[in-house]
């Protein structure tokens, strides 16, 4: 937030030509998948395919607006090019939410491991948000944004690139 009201300060002040985007749980290849940084996807996904147990935290029903990297990228390439969103934000995302336990299960199908029950932890994690779910609006109206890449399609592109990876897991 501090960094939007910087940018928007020197737009009003020096005219510099800026426009934020504001990304929302990208995932795909490339993606951080050790240590604390590590985000849901690569943890369930490389979890999963180790025949670990992925764990869930608190009860599973927090959501996400997951959107595929591909997808983000062009439209950061389509806020760069519009002289309508200067001086302005846009949410960049999917624009539909999708919980972590429908999340995991996903992930679960897709690598044949339904023998593979995930692990609850009732605990929440610190400062955790219940939902996530970017208004897209804007993007579509001012960028003709919209986001193509659905979570199932997404997950299937991940895991493909995970597996080529030949990672010793």
């Amino acid at each position: 937030a501090a960094g939007e009201l910087y940018a928007l300060s020197y737009h009003g002040t020096y005219g510099l030509p800026i426009s934020i985007v504001r990304l929302f749980n990208t995932y795909g290849p490339r993606e951080q998948s050790e240590g604390t940084r590590a985000e849901v996807i690569p943890r369930f996904v490389l979890r999963t395919m180790a025949g670990l147990r992925p764990v869930i935290f608190g009860n599973g029903k927090q959501s996400r607006d997951f959107t595929y990297v591909d997808d983000i990228v062009r439209g950061i390439l389509l806020a760069a090019e519009s002289d309508a969103l200067v001086g302005q934000a846009v949410n960049l995302a999917r624009g539909q939410a999708v919980d972590i336990t429908t999340l995991c299960q996903l992930i679960l199908k897709k690598l044949g491991r339904t023998d593979i029950e995930p692990l609850h932890l009732h605990e929440d994690r610190p400062a955790d948000i219940e939902k996530i779910q970017a208004d897209v609006r804007k993007a579509k109206e001012v960028l003709g944004f919209v986001a193509e890449t659905d979570i199932d399609t997404g997950l299937d592109r991940y895991i493909a690139w995970i597996q080529s990876q030949d990672w010793d897991l």
